[in-house]
C-alpha cells in the first residue's frame, strides 16, 4: 500500500471520529474530497506536508492532497513542463513510445512538434482541448545530458549507464539490455571467453582456428566511437579505457547495419546489444573453468549474465509535478513493460523457473562446487529447492559493501509491491543467499545468510501492509554450493555473490 493511502486512511479515521477541525493556516483536502485536515504548516520538503493540528503533528504525502491557504507552496496548476535527455535509442525511440502510450491510457491526446534535428516535444492535451503537459526531448551526448541533469536543465535522463558522481540523483530502473558478441546463424561457434573476445576485437586473434573452430579468417564488426555502445564497451570490456580495435575491423555508426553485415557473413563476429541483435545469434560468455552463460532473457532479467545493462531513469532529488509522478508509476507497470519487451528489451515483469529445467546450474552445483561442499549439502539444497520456483528477481550488492546496487534496490520495491498485491499469498517466499568460493565453505554460508537476511529486512520495510498470515517469508543460505560462473574470473565471482528468490 502506498504511503499516501496509509495516511489517507489515518486521516479518514480522525475525521470520522472527531469531525472537522478548526480553520487554521492551511487546509489539506484529499483529491476525492472525502478527507480534509487543517493546521499550521510546519514544513514542506517538496514531497510531504508536516502540519501541526490540535491533535498533534501529521505528515501527509502531497501527492494525495490539495493545499489551500496563504502558507501553501506555489500552485502546481497549469501544464506540466518536463525536459528529457537521453540517447536516440532510449530517448527518442523507446521512452517517447512509452509516453505516447501513457497519454492514450490516461485519456489524453498527444502530438509531436519537431524542434531540431533530433529534438522534439510531445504535447499532451485533455479531452476539452487544453494542454496538460509538454515533454521536451533533448537527445544527444550522454555526458552533456548528465551535466544538464545536475544543473536542473533537464528533469529526466534515460540511460543504460551507471552515472558516476550521482549524489543527489535518484535512479529508477525500468528494464534491462545487454552487451553481447554475435555471429551469423550459419556459424557453429557457441561461446567465447572475454579474453578471446578482446583479442578478436584487437586483431590479435584473426582466425577461428585459434579458438577451436575452422581454419578461416574472422571478419570483425564493431560500433563506431560515435555510437553510445562504444562507451559500454569501454566500461565493460576495457576497464574504462578506450576500446582497442584492429585495423581490419569494420566500424558501424548504426547497429542495424552492423548486425545485418554479421548475419550475412558466416565467418563474421560482431558486438551489439540484446535489443538490437537482429537476425544474428548470440555467443555465450565462457569462464576460465569452462562454464558458460548465454544472454537469455531470464539470465539478463536476473542479472546472471555478466554483461547485463540496467535501463535507468535518473531524476534529481526533488518533487516532480503530478503528471511526472504518474508517468514514473506507469513506466514500471504492465502496459509500458509490454511496449519495452516488444521493442526488443528485457522487461521487469516477473517470471518463474523450476529447478529441474536449470540444467547448467545443477551441473555446476556438482562439478564446480568447492571440495569443502559435501554431497550432503548438495542434497539439502536439492531437497529445499525441489518443487519450488525461482523468481526472475535477484539481489546483488555494491562491491565490498552490504548496500544493494541500483538494480537490486529497484527489485526490493517491485517485490514488495507484488507481496502487498497478494501475488504470493498462501506461499513461502524464500530468500536464498549464495557466495563465491573464496574462503572457507562455512564462512561463505554465513556470508550468504547475512545477505539473505539483509534483503529480507529491506523487503519487509518496503512492504508495510504485508502480514505474516498472508505469506511466509524465510531465508536460507547455500554459500558456494551452486556457482553460476568460475571463481577464477572477477566477473564470475561478482555474479556468484547473490540472493535469489524461490517460491513454493
Amino acid at each position: 500500500m502506498r504511503l499516501s493511502q496509509v495516511l489517507g486512511n489515518i486521516l479518514a479515521v480522525l475525521f470520522l471520529s472527531v469531525g472537522p477541525l478548526l480553520a487554521q493556516d492551511v487546509r489539506l483536502t484529499s483529491r476525492d474530497g472525502g478527507v480534509e485536515v487543517s493546521g499550521r504548516l510546519v514544513e514542506f520538503d517538496g514531497a510531504f506536508y508536516q502540519i501541526e493540528t490540535e491533535f498533534g503533528t501529521l505528515t501527509v504525502d502531497a501527492a494525495g492532497v490539495t493545499c489551500e491557504g496563504a502558507d501553501c507552496p506555489a500552485d502546481e496548476s497549469g501544464p506540466a513542463e518536463l525536459t528529457i535527455g537521453g540517447s536516440p535509442e532510449l530517448g527518442s525511440a523507446l521512452f517517447a513510445s512509452i509516453v505516447e502510450a501513457f497519454a492514450r491510457d490516461r485519456g489524453y491526446t498527444s502530438r509531436r512538434e519537431i524542434t531540431g534535428d533530433l529534438n522534439f516535444d510531445i504535447v499532451l492535451s485533455a479531452e476539452a482541448g487544453e494542454d496538460v503537459g509538454r515533454l521536451q526531448f533533448r537527445i544527444g551526448d550522454m555526458e552533456e545530458s548528465a551535466a544538464d541533469l545536475g544543473t536542473g536543465q533537464i528533469d529526466f535522463l534515460v540511460s543504460d549507464q551507471i552515472l558516476t558522481g550521482s549524489e543527489g540523483l535518484i535512479a529508477q530502473r525500468f528494464g534491462s539490455d545487454a552487451l553481447m558478441a554475435v555471429v551469423s546463424p550459419g556459424n557453429h561457434a557457441t561461446m567465447i571467453s572475454q579474453g578471446n573476445l578482446r583479442a578478436v576485437l584487437a586483431g590479435t586473434i584473426t582466425n577461428w582456428g585459434e579458438m577451436g573452430g575452422p581454419d578461416l579468417p574472422i571478419s570483425v564488426h564493431v560500433p563506431d566511437a560515435a555510437n553510445p555502445l562504444s562507451e559500454q564497451l569501454s566500461a565493460r570490456l576495457y576497464d574504462g579505457a578506450e576500446p582497442a580495435f584492429g585495423s581490419e575491423a569494420t566500424q558501424h555508426l548504426e547497429l542495424v547495419d552492423l548486425v545485418d553485415a554479421v548475419a550475412a557473413d558466416p565467418f563474421a563476429l560482431g558486438i551489439t546489444r540484446y535489443s538490437e541483435r537482429g537476425n544474428t545469434r548470440a555467443l555465450a560468455i565462457a569462464g576460465s573453468c569452462g562454464f558458460e552463460i548465454a544472454p537469455s532473457r531470464i539470465a539478463i532479467k536476473t542479472g546472471d549474465y555478466p554483461q547485463t545493462m540496467s535501463l535507468l531513469i535518473y531524476t534529481r532529488d526533488r518533487r516532480l509535478p503530478p503528471l511526472a509522478r504518474d508517468l514514473q508509476e506507469y513506466i514500471v507497470g504492465p502496459q509500458a513493460q509490454a511496449i519495452l519487451r516488444l521493442g526488443g528489451y528485457v522487461d521487469l515483469l516477473p517470471e518463474t523457473e523450476v529447478l529441474g529445467v536449470q540444467g547448467n546450474r545443477l551441473i555446476n552445483a556438482v562439478s564446480l562446487a568447492g571440495v569443502e561442499v559435501p554431497v550432503s549439502e548438495l542434497r539439502r539444497m536439492a531437497g529445499i529447492l525441489r518443487g519450488a520456483e525461482r523468481v526472475s528477481v535477484s539481489f546483488r550488492f555494491e562491491p565490498g559493501s552490504t548496500i544493494l546496487d541500483a538494480a537490486s534496490a529497484s527489485n526490493v520495491v517491485r517485490l514488495a509491491e507484488a507481496l502487498e498485491a497478494g501475488v504470493y499469498d498462501g506461499k513461502t517466499v524464500r530468500f536464498v543467499g549464495f557466495s563465491d568460493g573464496v574462503g572457507a565453505a562455512d564462512g561463505n554460508r554465513r556470508i550468504g545468510a547475512g545477505r539473505a537476511e539483509a534483503v529480507l529486512a529491506a523487503v519487509n520495510e518496503a512492504a508495510v501492509s504485508l502480514s505474516d498470515e498472508r505469506v511466509v517469508l524465510a531465508t536460507e543460505s547455500f554459500g558456494e554450493a551452486m556457482p553460476l560462473a568460475c571463481d577464477a574470473d572477477d566477473w564470475g565471482r561478482d555474479i556468484n555473490r547473490r540472493v535469489e528468490v524461490w517460491v513454493r
